[in-house]
């Protein structure tokens, strides 16, 4: 089986051709393979193709057949645990929310308690259900500050910070900020300033334009000195969104031409072509169309 996996891993990484992005995208803090603790070595080839899924995920086209196949496989149970909460993230990131929902809600094991929480805090967000999804970003805080996964922590509190600014919380919202902040300082967590930059930078897009600009620009331009091209892209999109939406056109050029140039297209999509349509937009909008 693990044969098999291993050709279709190839064959669909050679491809290369299409990629579904969340919202936020898949962080290497709480969804990884690293976080597998096996009982024995049986299952080494095959955490060696999760692995490979889990690296590839923004350049590897029809990903729930690859995790099914996987799930089909005889794994240990903490293996089709984590399986089965990757296929709930791949559903959750096409819209499938119901489904993933059930599949968290299906599994036994507390091996993966901190995801889970994780993972249904977005899902509570995604549906506006702002209570709850605080209740589950809370829960995944203090369990991950328990395990000491402080780089996780700077996801959650990247939520928190958005929920709370969605029911106008700013208060709470500033507090998880500079939580966040000090953990980055503390681990020296480049990523994790652009994601808290990018999340606080949202908070401010209606109250306070200046103060969204100013932390949506510093992620930009961390991201452009030290992020990866997925960071950078992410960093992007947030900040044309909020330079169109305040008619800062030659700015937006800008950073519209850097990611034209320095980015490449295949491995994220989605988010690309939001880039294009903003650009789509701009022009419409400079040639009164």
């Amino acid at each position: 089986m693990v044969v098999k996996f291993r050709k279709t891993f190839f064959l669909v990484g050679a491809i290369l051709i299409s990629i579904n992005i969340w919202s936020q995208g898949i962080e290497d803090t709480l969804l990884s393979p690293k976080n597998i603790k096996l009982s024995s070595n049986s299952n080494i080839e095959l955490i060696t193709e999760i692995d490979h899924l889990y690296r590839n995920w923004y350049c590897i086209d029809n990903k729930n057949l690859i995790i099914d196949s996987l799930i089909n496989s005889n794994n240990e149970q903490l293996i089709t645990d984590y399986l089965l909460i990757i296929k709930s993230y791949y559903l959750f990131e096409n819209s499938f929310s119901k489904d993933a929902q059930a599949i968290l809600g299906a599994i036994s094991t507390d091996n993966y308690e901190e995801i889970q929480t994780y993972l249904m805090g977005r899902l509570y967000f995604q549906q506006k259900d702002y209570a709850r999804a605080v209740i589950e970003f809370l829960k995944a805080d203090k369990l991950l500050l328990i395990n000491k996964n402080y780089y996780g922590l700077i996801n959650v509190k990247s939520q928190l910070i958005q929920v709370l600014s969605a029911i106008q919380n700013y208060n709470e919202a500033n507090k998880y900020y500079l939580e966040g902040l000090m953990i980055c300082e503390k681990i020296r967590y480049d990523k994790g300033l652009i994601i808290l930059y990018r999340a606080f930078g949202k908070t401010f897009k209606d109250s306070n334009p200046n103060n969204s600009k100013e932390f949506l620009s510093k992620g930009w331009n961390l991201a452009k000195e030290k992020g990866s091209e997925l960071a950078q892209v992410k960093s992007a999109v947030g900040y044309l969104k909020f330079l169109i939406r305040n008619k800062s056109y030659e700015e937006f050029v800008d950073v519209y031409n850097y990611i034209k140039i320095n980015c490449s297209e295949n491995c994220m999509y989605l988010d690309r072509s939001v880039i294009e349509t903003f650009y789509a937009h701009k022009m419409a909008i400079e040639n009164k169309i």
